[in-house]
This record gives structure tokens, C-alpha cells and sequence, in this order.
């Protein structure tokens, strides 16, 4: 397991990496400049 940082959490990319890093069990920080929500619903947001 891993602490990852992912700048532009909420972007395009961001929207598909955060859930498929939390689902192979890494600790994940999301930072975005504001408040935006996610492209897909996922349980990980």
C-alpha cells in the first residue's frame, strides 16, 4: 500500500484513477483548485 497524491482529482483522468487506486488498496490524497464533483458515481468518492 501506498499514500498517492493525485493533483486534478476530480478532472477527466482523475474521475477513473482515484476509484481504481482506492480498489487496489492504496491511500489516496485528491487535490483540486475547487469544488467540482466527479464524472462517474463511484462508492470511493
Amino acid at each position: 500500500m501506498s499514500r498517492i497524491i493525485v493533483i486534478g482529482g476530480t478532472g477527466h483522468i482523475g474521475t477513473y484513477l482515484v476509484p481504481a487506486l482506492i480498489d487496489q488498496s492504496h491511500e489516496v490524497v485528491s487535490v483540486s483548485r475547487g469544488l467540482a464533483r466527479s464524472y462517474t458515481h463511484n462508492a470511493a468518492w
